[in-house]
């Protein structure tokens, strides 16, 4: 809703200052108050780009609505999508943007879309560590992005290295290639499709998974949560996101999401129906899905129930903190892990 919104407004955002501005009477004042209270959002935003943000809220009105809409500090969201999008200065003070077909293998790639969910998902990242791990501020955690694509999340972590140490890791070289050029912030290596990761026992602080247990064959997915929890430091978290009730009942009501998954909503309701005595199911992709992923053969739709994960994933290494049906976007399930 906000993309769509907000993509209304965009094209104002190349016109020039108002006749006001020309003339040189004062800008407007701020239509909201800014109370800095140490967000996400605050963090990875300039003085340069706020300020920047700043002349184009005083010469466009629409963008002061949006102001009112949104409030402090959620009206970066707007800057760092769409703003970032349409407005050079604003564009020449973040991380290029992918081209569109790196955008398209792991997310929309309509750009202002892009951005604004890799924005709120590393935002929403942040916060379950920091419910988790309330010392998160006292030091800079070093954080992975296991399945970075090519940088959607990282490109905001990467944004502060002095708050944040960010990696990512990849299974397709073409997303490696354009982080590694890109990204300068972030430490961004190739890894292979079964483990290990190139990282060290024990090396981070949190590891976030986003849409890549969704795809995994149960086989690979066993082998990556091991691998997941050898890789965190003790206490450190691994979020993960998962297919469960909320993804199954979303395709069963949709005809859109029927054709997106290539089931039928009687394959749905089978699934959903044997769900606790099958808990974990995988549809493999056809060959031109595979081949487009580059995430090895046996790659395809995985549906995991809460149940399984509690009894498969729990170890003498790892327990299961929470689990957080439909958290991400009212779609994917999110599962937090800790090492122990």
């Amino acid at each position: 809703m906000l993309a769509s919104a907000c993509g209304t407004l965009a094209a104002g955002l190349s016109h020039v200052f108002s006749e006001q501005l020309r003339r040189g009477s004062p800008p407007p004042q701020r239509s909201v108050s800014r109370v800095r209270s140490g967000s996400f959002l605050e963090d990875i935003t300039s003085s340069e780009f706020e300020a920047r943000y700043d002349e184009i809220a005083a010469a466009r009105p629409d963008v002061r609505v949006i102001e009112y809409i949104l409030g402090w500090p959620k009206l970066l969201e707007w800057a760092h999508s769409v703003g970032a999008y349409e407005d050079a200065t604003l564009r020449n003070l973040v991380p290029a943007v992918p081209p569109p077909e790196l955008r398209g293998i792991t997310a929309d790639p309509a750009v202002p879309v892009f951005l604004w969910t890799g924005l709120v998902e590393a935002e929403l990242m942040l916060h379950v560590y920091r419910r988790h791990r309330p010392d998160v501020d006292s030091r800079r955690p070093r954080i992975l992005d296991f399945g970075c694509g090519c940088g959607r999340m990282t490109r905001f972590f990467g944004s502060r290295p002095d708050k944040w140490l960010t990696h990512g890791c990849e299974v397709n070289p073409r997303h490696v290639a354009w982080c590694q050029k890109n990204l300068p912030n972030v430490t961004t290596a190739q890894c292979n499709v079964w483990p290990p990761a190139p990282y060290e026992s024990g090396f981070f602080d949190l590891i976030y998974c986003l849409s890549v247990f969704t795809h995994l064959p149960e086989s690979r997915a066993d082998a990556w949560i091991k691998d997941i929890t050898r890789m965190l430091a003790p206490g450190g978290l691994g979020i993960v996101t998962t297919q469960g009730n909320a993804a199954l009942e979303t395709i069963r009501a949709s005809s859109l999401h029927q054709e997106m998954f290539r089931l039928s909503v009687q394959a749905v309701a089978d699934i959903i129906a044997r769900f606790e005595e099958s808990p974990f199911v995988f549809v493999q992709y056809d060959d031109a899905n595979a081949r487009r992923a580059n995430a090895g053969t046996d790659y395809g739709s995985t549906f995991i129930h809460p149940d399984y994960m509690r009894s498969r994933w729990e170890s003498r290494e790892c327990e299961v903190v929470e689990i957080l049906p439909g958290g991400l976007r009212s779609w994917q399930d999110i599962v937090v892990l800790r090492r122990r």
